[in-house]
């Protein structure tokens, strides 16, 4: 499994020990991702495997961020976990930290591990605390929206609507706090039209990207989180206008373009650039230089 997940064009993948894992099998999962940390790079990297055939993901990566969900670090299995990661001979590039609604709980996990964490808001508690927790957490990787869990606490469906205010207001926690934030994964894996409108619909909004639970979501999710060629084309030109015009505003195309549109164009590139399209800029996701995660655990996992 960790293996179809590497190869399946993610640009992270999420070892779960928590919700997918049942109470009988938590010492073997937490002995699988140990040992897959053996083989971690210094930034918490795998080497990906050539992709099985051409249609299996999007092509694979020469390496993929490995990151572990841990059980709640307050509780019993949790806490194994953590001594599990900690002992290990390699690192994660990021721990998952379930239920996130303490910015004390995300210091404690990353100084305790040396690692930076993903806030996984899925609580009403942890809705109320995103933008805290963006400001202040010490080593936060991501913001990202846990669907299932919150849906079952606000007593809502699980479907976009209902969930349209939780998802806004982690997009503008994301914001305040300068910091990623990560759509939640599509539950119906055999519906592959809905994940295409949800990946889009998200990315709209303001997110970075999107958790998956299985390889076949991956090339769907980065799909929409890419750019496309006209998209490309169009920034690259409101860009040269508004260069040529010294920064003032100019008419494009019928647009008015200022500062602030020039700045959106300007991140478009940089995110086309880090898919690995023909976009301009650094390689990034929420901002000029936020590492490699946003646009980001778009992969299995999470």
């Amino acid at each position: 499994m960790l293996d179809g997940a590497l190869a399946s064009g993610a640009d992270a993948v999420c070892l779960d020990l928590e919700d997918a894992v049942p109470p009988s099998g938590k010492d073997d999962a937490r002995s699988a991702a140990r040992a897959a940390l053996e083989r971690t790079s210094d930034a918490g990297r795998l080497e990906a495997p050539a992709p099985a055939d051409a249609g299996s993901g999007s092509g694979g990566r020469a390496s993929v961020e490995l990151l572990v969900r841990v059980n709640a670090p307050s509780g019993r299995e949790g806490r194994r976990d953590l001594r599990d990661v900690r002992e290990a001979s390699g690192r994660p590039a990021a721990v998952v930290v379930p239920g996130a609604a303490s910015v004390d709980e995300l210091d404690r996990v990353a100084g305790e591990l040396s690692v930076p964490v993903v806030a996984l808001v899925e609580s009403p508690e942890g809705l109320a605390a995103a933008e805290s927790m963006a400001r202040e957490a010490n080593a936060l990787r991501a913001l990202a929206l846990g669907p299932v869990d919150m849906a079952r606490h606000l007593g809502c469906e699980l479907d976009w609507e209902p969930l349209l205010y939780t998802r806004s207001r982690l997009v503008h926690a994301a914001a305040l706090g300068g910091v990623p934030v990560l759509d939640g994964p599509y539950t119906e894996l055999s519906d592959p039209e809905g994940l295409a409108r949800e990946a889009r619909a998200a990315r709209r909004l303001g997110f970075d990207g999107k958790l998956a639970l299985h390889p076949r979501q991956v090339e769907a999710v980065n799909r929409a989180f890419t750019p496309s060629e006209d998209e490309v084309a169009e920034a690259r030109a409101v860009l040269s206008a508004f260069e040529e015009a010294g920064g003032e505003a100019v008419r494009v195309g019928g647009r008015m373009v200022d500062r602030p549109v020039a700045e959106a164009a300007r991140r478009l590139l940089s995110r086309a650039r880090r898919a690995g399209g023909s976009g301009e800029g650094p390689r990034s996701s929420a901002g000029e230089d936020d590492g490699d995660l946003p646009g980001g655990e778009r992969g299995p996992g999470g």
